[in-house]
């Protein structure tokens, strides 16, 4: 398995967990990192969240992918995203 399945266990379903397997070595870890921000954006969609939580949570997620796109990334995964962007010498 890639590295990304070493460091998280977590699954992402059948056709992302078979993405981040056979992956080219080293775009398991920025895609572990994009999986899990995108679970997190849609969990601001979840039909039983309060309507303002989930607008709350949504301009948070905005503002972080703003800050990820500055260099001041504060979430795990987006810290992660930037960190693979700098090794790959990429934009984030």
């Amino acid at each position: 398995m890639t590295d990304a399945s070493a460091e998280s266990t977590r699954s992402w379903g059948d056709d992302r967990d078979w993405l981040l397997r056979f992956s080219p070595p080293g775009c398991a870890a920025a895609l572990d990192a994009l999986f899990e921000i995108e679970h997190e954006v849609t969990t601001s969609l979840r039909a039983d969240l309060e309507h303002e939580v989930a607008h709350v949570r949504l301009a948070w997620w905005n503002e972080e992918l703003a800050r990820l796109v500055a260099g001041a990334a504060r979430h795990p995964a987006t810290r992660r995203l930037a960190a693979e962007a700098t090794r790959r010498h990429a934009s984030p």
